[in-house]
């Protein structure tokens, strides 16, 4: 089904399992109902910004959310035409000062291209300090979901959803360790500080790509330090305990996501946040071989480790 708006632009309009048509909704209207975000229109202080990454709330229209996590809600929508996904982070402490550090950093990522990285599209800010990034849309969801979805056959026996062959997951590992190192070696490294499989996304096509890694910056830059940890399932023994740390920390993470590609387990599953921290960043522990060292060997997950 194909619909305009008064501008004669096209609408990206998708279903519910019942079959009943989701309303399009722009940005700055977005309701409590539907995220907790209060409404409101661009702030006027942003319009001193001549940035090419700034968004107009009212130019990117809704469709429907795709998921929910630590930094905000995600939402599949349309930009220009373009079908989007638009992540929308609510920050009430935001300054105004903070603002021209949020454009910066958000020009540096939109300049960020390699085939394995999620192309960041522009940024938005909405009146009550939301701030709304726009990326590529990413048609099969986190990799993680695609590892590790379990579906019921006609016989009633649970098999994984998505069937994934090694040389496929083989090419996984390696799409994104190239993701992780074209952000390494930019010319200014860019460090992910949260890599896990939750972060690297799917496309339509079963590509790989590394995504999320600008969302600790902008959070940095929006007083929400409390969220930059990383995830203890993912995060090195030095992350876990608060010391310094940089690069080396992404190879670890990646190590932890190659294991994840090949064994098709969850790490440390069945293992709250405080065992695992104990167990990897005061006991020196590590994920167990779970399969073939040959397999391990093959995706260089202990060489991450």
């Amino acid at each position: 089904k194909r619909e305009w708006d008064s501008k004669g632009r096209e609408l990206l309009l998708s279903y519910t399992k019942n079959n009943k048509d989701l309303v399009p909704t722009k940005l700055s209207n977005l309701s409590e109902s539907s995220m907790p975000l209060a409404t409101g229109e661009s702030s006027a202080y942003i319009e001193q910004f001549d940035s090419s990454v700034l968004v107009k709330p009212d130019e990117v229209i809704t469709v429907e959310m795709i998921g929910k996590g630590g930094f905000g809600t995600v939402f599949k929508g349309v930009w220009r035409g373009t079908p989007v996904a638009v992540k929308v982070i609510f920050v009430p402490q935001a300054k105004k000062s903070a603002l021209a550090g949020i454009i910066n950093e958000a020009e540096t990522l939109s300049r960020l291209r390699h085939p394995n990285v999620v192309l960041y599209m522009g940024i938005s800010f909405l009146e009550n300090k939301s701030i709304s990034i726009i990326t590529e849309l990413m048609e099969r969801g986190s990799l993680f979901h695609v590892l590790h979805e379990i579906e019921s056959g006609p016989d009633g026996v649970e098999r994984y959803k998505t069937d994934l062959p090694l040389g496929r997951r083989i090419r996984f590992a390696l799409e994104a360790a190239r993701g992780l190192n074209y952000l390494h070696n930019c010319r200014y490294p860019v460090v992910h500080k949260d890599l896990k499989s939750l972060n690297l996304l799917v496309s339509s096509d079963m590509t790989v790509k590394v995504a999320d890694f600008g969302l600790s910056s902008i959070a940095r830059e929006t007083l929400l330090s409390s969220q930059c940890g990383g995830t203890p399932e993912w995060s090195a023994p030095e992350v876990l305990r608060n010391e310094k740390h940089g690069l080396p920390c992404d190879i670890y993470s990646l190590g932890v996501v190659l294991w994840e590609i090949i064994t098709r387990n969850i790490p440390f599953k069945g293992m709250s946040g405080a065992q695992i921290i104990s167990h990897v960043a005061v006991s020196g522990g590590r994920l167990p071989k779970a399969v073939p060292d040959s397999e391990l060997e093959f995706a260089g997950c202990e060489k991450c480790l």
